[in-house]
C-alpha cells in the first residue's frame, strides 16, 4: 500500500478484499486508462494482505516510484500471483473495487485460479527468516526544539502575539508550555541555527486542544522555511492526531499530536510520509541546510489562545 494512501496508518498485516473493476480511468498525470475489456470476472475476489509498503521515496532513476508511490491515486501493489486472477498481467493497471475485511474472510465468490500461474520461490522448510536492516532509516535522528523550554540554539521569533491569559504547564512537569495569545496571522516561530533540519524527516508537535474535539480547516497551519522563504503551509485539519494526552492526571482537557513528515513542506501534500531523508532536499527555495524555523499560525479572523509543547524534529 502506497505511505500517501488514507489507509496507510497501521495497515500493516490488514486485509481487503479485491475485485476487478471493468471501467475506464484517468491517473494523476492526466492518462485515460480504458479497462473495461480488463477483467476475468467482476464478481469474483480474493483476500489479499498489506505486507509491504510503497514508499514516496525517489532516487533520480526511479520516476515511477515518484509516480504512483507519491499520491498519483488510490491504488494498491498486488502480488502478481493475486493479480493474474483477476486479469491478464498484460493490463499492468486495472481497476479495482476493495474493501477492508477480517483476514479470515472468505469471499462469496472466490476468483478462480489459472492454468499456468507464474513460479514463485517458496523458502525452504526450517529455513532461517530473514532480517531486513532497514538502512534507509539510520540516517535519521531526533531533537528537541520545545520541551517546557527551548532548546539550545533555538529562539522565539513569534509575531503578532501578546501574552496568554493562561499559562499551560509542560507535559513533562517541568517548565511550560509555549503559550502566546496569537493574533489573525500572527504566528508562534521558533529559529533555529543553521543545519538543524538535517537527517530528520518528520516534525512532530504538541497542540493543547482544550476540550476541543476537531480543528476546522483553515484555523491552525504549521510551516517550516528559511532565508529564501516559506516552504508550503500544512493545515492540521488535514492531518489525523497521531496521539492524545490530558493536561493533567484526571484533567479532562487534552493536548493532541500531529506529525508532519517534511515532504509534506515541499509539496507532495499533507499525507504524504518519507523514511529517509536524504530524500528531502529542502523546500521553498531553501536547502535543507538552510532551513531555520518552525511556525504555527493562526488563520482565524479573531486572535486564539495557542499552546504548543514537546517540538521535536525526527
Amino acid at each position: 500500500m502506497p505511505d500517501v494512501a488514507p489507509e496507510y496508518a497501521d495497515s500493516c498485516g490488514t486485509c481487503y478484499e479485491v475485485k476487478c473493476d471493468p471501467s475506464t480511468f484517468t491517473d494523476g498525470y492526466g492518462q485515460a486508462l480504458d479497462r473495461t475489456q480488463a477483467c476475468y470476472d467482476a464478481d469474483a475476489s480474493l483476500v489479499f494482505r498489506v505486507t509491504d509498503t510503497c514508499p514516496c521515496v525517489y532516487p533520480e532513476n526511479a520516476y515511477s516510484n515518484k509516480r504512483w508511490c507519491c499520491g498519483d491515486m488510490p491504488h494498491f501493489d498486488l502480488s502478481i500471483w493475486g493479480f493474474e486472477r483477476l486479469a491478464s498481467t498484460k493490463w499492468g493497471v486495472i481497476g479495482l473495487k476493495y474493501r477492508r475485511v477480517p483476514c479470515d474472510y472468505v469471499p462469496a465468490k472466490e476468483a478462480s485460479s489459472i492454468a499456468y500461474p507464474t513460479p514463485g520461490e517458496q523458502p525452504l522448510r526450517n529455513a532461517p527468516r530473514t532480517v531486513r536492516d532497514w538502512p534507509e532509516l539510520t540516517n535519521t535522528t531526533s531533537s528537541s526544539v520545545y520541551n517546557g523550554g527551548l532548546a539550545p540554539g533555538w529562539s522565539d521569533q513569534s509575531y503578532n502575539v501578546k501574552a496568554a491569559s493562561t499559562a499551560i504547564p509542560a507535559m513533562n512537569g517541568n517548565g511550560s508550555a509555549m503559550c502566546t495569545s496569537t493574533q489573525p496571522k500572527g504566528a508562534i516561530s521558533l529559529k533555529s541555527p543553521r543545519g538543524a533540519f538535517t537527517s530528520h524527516v518528520a516534525l512532530d508537535l504538541w497542540i493543547y486542544m482544550g476540550t476541543e474535539s476537531s480543528l476546522d480547516k483553515g484555523e491552525t497551519v504549521v510551516t517550516i522555511g528559511g532565508p529564501q522563504g516559506d516552504c508550503a503551509v500544512v493545515d492540521l485539519a488535514d492531518i489525523t492526531a497521531s496521539g492524545f494526552k490530558p493536561r493533567c492526571t484526571g484533567c479532562n482537557d487534552y493536548y493532541w499530536k500531529f506529525e508532519v513528515y517534511l515532504s509534506a513542506f515541499a509539496g507532495y501534500g499533507p499525507r504524504s510520509v518519507i523514511n529517509n531523508a536524504n530524500y528531502f532536499r529542502g523546500c521553498g527555495g531553501n536547502t535543507v541546510g538552510e532551513l531555520n524555523y518552525v511556525e504555527v499560525r493562526n488563520y482565524r479572523s479573531t486572535a486564539v489562545d495557542m499552546c504548543v509543547d514537546h517540538i521535536a524534529l525526527t
